[in-house]
């Protein structure tokens, strides 16, 4: 498939995809010389996804902690 349908499978932008495939992060076949054509395969595409995917946790939600300092009222 092509950089685009990628993108469009991931509803993400095709930019995007060339960032991740630049980063090693999706493999892909490139054909051609010069600028050639770029292909991603369905099991590549697979093997990113799996490789993007978040360990599940026991319960149906994290409820994360709040970051910021508690503020005081000053004294007036």
């Amino acid at each position: 498939m092509t950089v685009r349908d990628v993108a469009t499978r991931l509803e993400i932008s095709a930019s995007l995809v060339y960032q991740l495939i630049d980063s090693g992060k999706l493999r892909c076949c490139r054909h051609g010389m010069g600028r050639g054509v770029i292909r991603v395969t369905e099991e590549q595409l697979a093997e990113y996804l799996e490789a993007c995917a978040t360990p599940q946790t026991n319960s149906e939600f994290v409820v994360r902690a709040s970051h910021r300092p508690k503020l005081k009222h000053p004294k007036v």
